[in-house]
């Protein structure tokens, strides 16, 4: 098999396959919601596979199969990978298919904005040409990664099992810091930014993450409306359950209900940028 390495190779272990299960959305936490949910509930009795290429990444083709003459790249994290859900379901596909092209997915679960900038860069130079827009759906500012034995390794600070390094506790420290993460992220986007409008490449940025709050505060990125977990209704009804949330249901109270995003934000999220910024495919 010819490999193109267009894109960081995924630090995950899972590569060029098809799995049943994936990173948050685990065997043992399904078997557990679909005995709490019951029949009614959309993935009682329907699948989701992730397929993966030689990479690591969720695309239906490898990197040399991709026609580069007509497709967009995305680059993300879990939101833009599509977990917990059919991969007909999500933003990538979605969008990719409604703008009749073929697409790239850089996106990866646990990614942080430095590594989607790391990403990207790299896929820049290597690539052989162009996609006619990019795409940013950025993870959690608080988020970064750094490289070990040439892999890249991320650090989620609000994950236990991967604080437990000086190193990490560093960082907890430094990121208390506001300014920091702040100006790391302005930086990082004012680079973009400089790169696609040089190359006269349109650019899409968005974000499920950060709050309204946030984005309007610090970056000016589209959050579209109630998108964020924190605004959607704690639907609790089994078969609409899926509208609003991924299968890898983590926890599920009266008051509370975690887990990635389901069909209607992926839908949506395509629909918004249909509406403010599909002008862009065709300029």
């Amino acid at each position: 098999m010819i490999r193109n390495d267009f894109l960081i190779e995924s630090p995950w272990t899972e590569k060029f396959g098809t799995f049943n299960f994936l990173h948050t959305d685990t065997k043992e936490l399904f078997e557990k919601n679909r005995e709490k949910l019951g029949p009614e509930w959309r993935y009682y009795n329907e699948p989701v596979t992730y397929t993966l290429n030689d990479l690591g990444y969720r695309m239906e083709k490898e990197m040399h199969e991709v026609d580069y003459d007509n497709y967009i790249a995305f680059f993300g994290c879990s939101y833009a990978y599509g977990i917990g859900m059919p991969l007909e379901d999500s933003f990538t596909y979605i969008t990719a298919k409604r703008a009749k092209c073929d697409y790239v997915n850089g996106a990866i679960c646990g990614a942080s904005p430095d590594f989607v900038y790391t990403n990207f860069l790299h896929f820049f130079e290597k690539v052989p040409k162009k996609p006619k827009c990019f795409i940013f759906v950025w993870p959690a500012i608080v988020r970064t990664f750094y490289w070990y034995k040439n892999d890249p390794i991320f650090l989620i600070p609000n994950n236990e099992e991967r604080a437990t390094t000086y190193w990490n506790k560093a960082y907890k420290d430094f990121i208390m810091e506001e300014s920091h993460i702040h100006n790391r992220f302005k930086y990082i986007r004012s680079a973009i930014k400089i790169i696609c409008e040089s190359n006269k490449i349109p650019y899409y940025e968005s974000t499920l993450y950060q709050s309204e709050d946030f984005s309007s505060k610090y970056t000016g990125i589209t959050v579209p409306d109630k998108f964020h977990p924190v605004y959607y209704i704690l639907e609790q009804d089994p078969k609409v359950l899926h509208l609003n949330w991924g299968r890898d249901i983590i926890k599920m109270s009266k008051t509370e209900i975690s887990a990635h995003p389901g069909t209607y934000c992926q839908h949506a999220m395509s629909d918004n940028f249909f509406t403010k910024f599909g002008h862009l495919l065709n300029d």
